[in-house]
């Protein structure tokens, strides 16, 4: 893995994570909306222009076709009734043509939808006053007269009038079919882009999961089974990830340091073990042949530093006790000397008592002896 990635805290690896795949969804989300602004463009279009024009426009072809149809109906026999009838009908879609031309002029919106809606107002407005011929030939000329003419200029000129309102019907349909196909290669491209932007985002996300799992989640998984095998006394346990410059470094760094602490307290307790061993064993050695002058002098740290002063002050007291017992012997020692003596002189009195006496019973024999004789 690259050195430079190893090396960022853990927070900008997650905050780089997570801003690509934020990144990737945002692009997704922008060309989204632009590409449904642009569908939501057609359908405005195709709502507000196209099939409002081809409605009007077949409006205007189905009143201009009846419009010829009445005038056809007016050279037909009939009672003035009926071509008043007749007439009116033909002012009622001649007033319709005229509504659906203004309305498609209208929703003229670029230069072609005016050219073609003053084209056909020309054209009908070049076709509507024949009609008004048609009925004068009619009064003053007879049937066969306006029947020619029907058939003749009005004929033609209608034609004309068919041909430019085909033109404008096609001009729309074409209008709203490009406009259909435009919606569909955008929905195409779309579909195309977005399977593409999850695909990138997928990966982007399957990148991120797998440099986070490989730069955070691997190095402190290794790292808690370190801390495990200190927890246990294996002082020899392999601390990795030293080397990097982020919060898994840091956390390493201090685990080489509780580790090396532990090493030392470990080290520090052997010593202590080693020296207060032959501290008290030497002591101990001296009170065995009976020497209660020493003391241990071995620096003891810690809770041991209790255990020195007690043997020192056990011997202490051991040996003043000692004293005391001495003393005492002394003390009886000269008493029973002076005893001995006293019975010594004693006994010698005594003896020289009983001597004395012996002495004295002897000459008190020999006196009574003496006498009797």
């Amino acid at each position: 893995m690259n050195s430079w990635f190893r090396n960022l805290s853990v927070s900008k690896k997650l905050l780089g994570a997570f801003a690509s795949v934020l990144l990737a969804t945002i692009a997704l989300g922008l060309f989204a909306t632009q590409r449904l602004s642009d569908l939501n463009d057609n359908a405005d279009e195709m709502a507000s222009h196209w099939v409002p024009a081809m409605k009007v426009l077949s409006e205007f072809q189905y009143n201009s076709t009846r419009f010829r149809s009445y005038s056809s109906s007016y050279l037909l026999p009939g009672s003035d009734k009926e071509h008043d009838n007749t007439l009116a009908l033909l002012k009622k879609s001649q007033e319709a043509c005229d509504k659906a031309l203004a309305d498609f002029a209208a929703l003229a919106s670029t230069d072609q939808d005016r050219q073609l809606s003053a084209k056909l107002q020309e054209t009908w407005n070049a076709y509507k006053p024949l009609r008004e011929e048609q009925v004068s030939l009619y009064k003053s000329g007879g049937l066969d007269n306006a029947a020619a003419y029907f058939m003749g200029p009005m004929r033609k000129s209608f034609k004309l009038l068919t041909t430019v309102t085909d033109e404008a019907i096609k001009y729309s349909a074409d209008g709203a079919a490009a406009a259909g196909k435009d919606s569909h290669d955008v929905f195409v491209s779309s579909r195309l882009f977005v399977f593409g932007a999850l695909a990138l985002a997928m990966a982007l996300c399957c990148a991120a999961w797998f440099a986070i799992g490989r730069s955070v989640a691997k190095p402190l998984l290794t790292m808690t089974d370190a801390m495990g095998e200190l927890a246990a006394g294996n002082l020899d346990a392999r601390v990795l990830y030293a080397d990097q410059r982020d919060e898994i470094g840091k956390l390493a760094d201090a685990m080489n340091a509780f580790k090396n602490q532990l090493a030392a307290a470990e080290r520090s307790k052997a010593e202590q073990t080693e020296i207060i061993v032959s501290s008290v064993g030497t002591g101990l050695d001296f009170l065995a042949k009976g020497d209660l002058t020493h003391r241990i002098s071995a620096a003891l740290t810690g809770p041991f530093t209790k255990l020195k002063d007690d043997f020192n002050q056990a011997m202490t007291q051991l040996q003043d006790t000692m004293n005391n017992i001495l003393g005492n012997t002394s003390q009886i020692a000269a008493g029973s000397g002076e005893i001995s003596n006293a019975a010594d002189d004693l006994s010698r009195r005594t003896e020289q008592q009983a001597a004395s006496l012996e002495e004295t019973r002897s000459e008190e024999h020999t006196s009574e002896l003496q006498s009797v004789t």
